[in-house]
């Protein structure tokens, strides 16, 4: 009997230390993102917003007025790295 209670007690915490905590993440879609100005002169934005999405992912985002692109660079925390998989582009100068 002794053993058939560790065995189920040792069972439960194996299950509970495997579950995925469960974590608060923002909606996307509702996120209010920075579209620059008509007249990037007068942009009062950052050149680049950054958006916590996670505990272990931000999302960044180039503002118009620097790129017509506006691209998104994706920042990604391990345990003893990090990430980014940059898909922006540097400033445009007329040519």
């Amino acid at each position: 009997m002794r053993t058939k209670v560790t065995i189920l007690i040792l069972a439960l915490i194996l299950n509970w230390s495997c579950k995925p905590s469960i974590e608060e993440t923002i909606d996307l879609n509702a996120q209010n993102w920075i579209h620059g100005a008509e007249n990037c002169e007068e942009n009062i934005d950052s050149p680049i917003q950054v958006v916590k999405y996670n505990n272990n992912t931000w999302i960044l985002r180039q503002n118009k007025c620097t790129n017509f692109e506006a691209p998104f660079m994706f920042l990604f925390f391990g345990e003893d790295k990090a990430l980014l998989m940059d898909t922006g582009v540097g400033y445009l100068t007329g040519s």
